[in-house]
């Protein structure tokens, strides 16, 4: 069995356990991506998609969906998508 923080272990949810993450490694690098007009590939560190994924929740919480409610999004593969996911 894979061992686990007690932080996250705890979490009983995912949006828990991806803050749990968030905040015990803010520095760490989970996604790497590369940017095609930079030529270059970017590193995001939890804290960078922590706050990328406060935006989005921001964003859509801004379009008032019912509870519940189920929204397609059609977006290319990479970092943006899976915050907005």
């Amino acid at each position: 069995m894979a061992y686990a923080p007690p932080e996250i272990a705890r979490a009983r949810t995912l949006p828990e356990i991806f803050n749990a993450r968030a905040a015990l490694t803010p520095k760490l690098l989970p996604y790497r991506e590369y940017d095609a007009q930079r030529r270059s590939w970017v590193d995001w560190t939890w804290a960078a998609i922590a706050a990328e994924v406060a935006r989005w929740r921001r964003v859509f919480a801004g379009e008032r969906f019912p509870a519940g409610s189920r929204i397609g999004v059609l977006m290319a593969s990479g970092v943006t998508y899976v915050c907005a996911d």
